[in-house]
Parts: structure tokens; sequence; C-alpha cells
């Protein structure tokens, strides 16, 4: 990870002959896809849930679009305060077969074997990724070499080409869990925050939401020594809901 301001990025990044992408959040408050539109709107963003179960889920499907090397939206992106928008990068790859790897980890495994959605679109969320795995990160998604993301610059050597998965594919490593608890824990309380949603509505909706995140952070702070962060709030929350 460098800091490096986007034209500086851009200008280096070019040199490799590689088109530029960007990776749309749609559910931030940034609303990059409509400001997409707004600023450039030249292509028709290609919506990543498709040719899977949640084709039908627009209105929270990642995007995908390419752009030009002096794209008006490139400003948008320059100047935003969301750090959870999405994220720039450059691929080698076609743009199917980069659509196709994408697509691969729409979700991923828990170390509890509990199947998530996972928030690759999520700029704050990848670059801890990309900090984590390093170069290793090519076995996750060997699309992309060059990212820019929240005024970072990531490079990642990744092969001419490689198989793609199916999702659910790629397992979540404990010890990336508990870093993240450390390092990033309003991240992590958000992320487990949305597991639950998904995945144990009936726990989601036991507290109030500000009740729900205060147990959250607590049980975090518990948990540090815990074979698996997730699975041990996941039991401590239910414990309480059966009692309430």
């Amino acid at each position: 990870m460098l800091a490096m301001p986007l034209s500086q990025w851009r200008t280096i990044t070019a040199t490799s002959a590689m088109p530029l992408y960007a990776v749309l959040s749609n559910v931030s408050d940034a609303q990059a896809v409509k400001n997409y539109y707004i600023t450039d709107g030249s292509q028709t963003p290609y919506g990543l849930y498709s040719g899977t179960p949640y084709e039908h889920w627009f209105s929270v499907m990642p995007m995908l679009v390419r752009l030009d090397e002096h794209s008006p939206f490139l400003d948008w992106i320059n100047n935003t305060e969301h750090k959870d928008w999405g994220w720039l990068a450059r691929s080698h790859l076609p743009f199917a077969d980069i659509c196709a790897h994408l697509r691969s980890l729409t979700q991923a495994i828990m170390p509890d074997g509990e199947t998530v959605f996972f928030r690759y679109w999520d700029g704050e969320y990848l670059s801890i990724m990309l900090d984590y795995f390093t170069d290793s990160w090519q076995d996750v998604l060997p699309a992309f070499a060059f990212y820019w993301i929240n005024h970072q610059s990531h490079v990642v050597h990744v092969p001419v080409e490689q198989a793609v998965q199916t999702s659910p594919w790629w397992q979540v490593p404990e010890n990336l869990l508990e870093q993240l608890s450390a390092t990033q824990p309003k991240l992590l309380v958000n992320h487990i925050l949305q597991l639950l949603q998904e995945n144990y509505l009936d726990i989601y909706t036991a507290f109030p939401y500000q009740v729900l995140e205060t147990k959250i952070i607590h049980l975090l702070s518990l948990s540090t020594k815990k074979q698996n962060v997730f699975d041990f709030i996941l039991q401590q929350l239910d414990k309480e809901k059966k009692e309430t």
C-alpha cells in the first residue's frame, strides 16, 4: 500500500496499457452508480450478480464499468468523502473474464462454514484484504494488477490467466477476522451486523439496532482469544435472545 494521488496513479499505471475499470457499490450513501451516470454515463455498468441466484437484486448489486482515461467521473472519485463507494483498478483480462472472477466472490465461507456475502465492492474493506494477503491475493482475485482505493495504490502480481472458481469457494481465514477486530473494529462490527441481517434475522431483529451494535462491540472485546470470533458472538447473542 502506498499513498498516491489519483492523477499520478493513473499516469503511472497507464503505461501497462491495461484498461481502467471501476467497481461501484450500490449500497453506499455515496451513490456511486447514480454519480457515474451524472458525470459520465458513456457506458452501461454491468451488474455483478448477473448469472447468479441474486441477479434480480438490482438495488444492492455491485457494478463494474470501464472508464475512459479522462472520464469526468474520476473527478468525483477523487473528491468524494465516502470510503465505501467502490474502487478503481486495471486489468489485463477481457471484460467477461473480469466479471466471472468477481462473480466467483459473490459469497465467501466463514471459518465456521457459514456462507455469507463478501463485501469486495467496499473499498474500505477490500484495502484491508489487499494489505493482509499482499501478492497471495492473486489466488483470491486474479483479475486486477493495479488498484487505487481511497487515495492508496496497491499492486498485485497476477498470473496471465487463471481458472474461474464457482461461488462460494473462498474461505475467510480466522486470522483475518482477528486482525479486523484489532485494527478495524467498526468495520468488523458493520460486517457482523450484515452477516446477522442476511443469515440470522431472528437474532438481528431481537434487539434494537443500537443495543445490538453495543452488544457486538462488547463481545468482540471478550473474544480475542476465542477460536472463532463470529461463532462466539453468534452463540452469545442467541443465548441472550432466549433469555429475554
